[in-house]
């Protein structure tokens, strides 16, 4: 009989150093990746293969930057007001479905759901928001909408704490200047969000370009900023994990403040994101721990970094996630 894992305390001890290796480098051979770590390459690929065998890992992706392309990243935090069931859940389904919506999930907290929308101005927003209210006929209470400035991407350091590698950060934030793609790298970001896989043999079949062509393009969108990255979606639920973002609401931080707080986030193996945001709040930071104290230290760790400054905390913790989507765009950006 297989093994039945339901909590990260369950994996081996080559599973866990492996998963914390490869999570923000799925673009490196397993190879490769086993050397760094003193993993025998055997024994890498039987980890990862016991991995994607329980759905821990459940796809490949690239981190794709659209502030790149000329948009910005909004959260969007709302309740739903009593009415029609049926209108809730197409609201729901329509909010899944929609091409400027990167991340959808649904919390416990002072607000029921959250959406990562992007946008090329605040007026899209807008419109989008509209779009969903009239065409469900649901009603959005409680709504408080503000764009990222920034945003930086942890790897999930406690997955092992003693990982012997560099591993990598992601960042996205808001840019003067796009980048101009063409409906070629188009369909190619598409492809690459949809799959399971990065491989240039399968986009090669499915964009209908040679395998070289594929690579170079892929390439120069990495060049460009276009590609950060690749990472491994990793289903937290399996391993019995807790998810929540902390709201951080602020006097307004001094720039040394702002460097303390990122130095914490960066260094702290329970926090998974900072962003820096314009509006209602000033800050989000992503908290995953098993453990049910891992707020509330978080709290008491920001008001001995920043409570001078510190209006109040707000948590709110992630119940499901609906749809993570890294290139969401049915059209080719103008």
């Amino acid at each position: 009989m297989s093994r039945l894992i339901k909590s990260i305390s369950e994996l081996k001890e080559n599973e866990k150093l492996l998963l914390s290796a490869i999570q923000h480098s799925a673009d490196r051979s397993i190879s490769e990746i086993a050397a760094e770590i003193g993993l025998e390459q055997s024994a890498a690929r039987y980890a990862l293969k016991n991995l994607k065998a329980h759905s821990i890992i459940t796809a490949a992706l690239p981190f794709v930057n659209l502030c790149k392309l000329g948009y910005t990243y909004y959260s969007v935090l709302f309740t739903l007001g009593e009415g029609n069931t049926k209108n809730r859940e197409k609201l729901l389904e329509m909010i899944q479905r929609h091409p400027r919506v990167t991340w959808f999930g649904e919390f416990s907290g002072g607000y029921r759901y959250g959406i990562t929308l992007v946008a090329e101005t605040p007026r899209d927003v807008a419109r989008t928001l509209e779009q969903f209210k009239a065409k469900s006929g649901a009603t959005i209470v409680a709504k408080e909408v503000v764009p990222k400035l920034a945003k930086n991407f942890y790897p999930r350091r406690y997955l092992h704490t003693h990982s012997p590698i560099q591993l990598e950060i992601f960042r996205y934030e808001n840019e003067t200047a796009s980048v101009a793609i063409d409906e070629t790298d188009h369909l190619l970001l598409k492809q690459i969000s949809e799959e399971e896989t990065l491989s240039s043999r399968r986009l090669s079949s499915l964009v209908g370009i040679p395998e070289s062509t594929i690579r170079l393009r892929l390439d120069k969108l990495k060049e460009y900023g276009v590609i950060s990255g690749e990472y491994f979606r990793i289903n937290t639920g399996v391993l019995g994990i807790r998810s929540s973002v902390i709201l951080i609401y602020t006097r307004g931080l001094e720039p040394s403040a702002v460097k303390q707080l990122e130095a914490y986030c960066e260094s702290s193996s329970h926090i998974t994101f900072l962003v820096e945001t314009l509006g209602a709040w000033d800050f989000e930071i992503g908290v995953e721990s098993i453990e049910s104290t891992a707020v509330t230290r978080t709290f008491d760790e920001l008001q001995d970094l920043i409570g001078w400054s510190v209006e109040r905390l707000q948590p709110l913790e992630i119940v499901k996630e609906l749809r993570q989507d890294p290139y969401p765009l049915l059209e080719m950006p103008d």
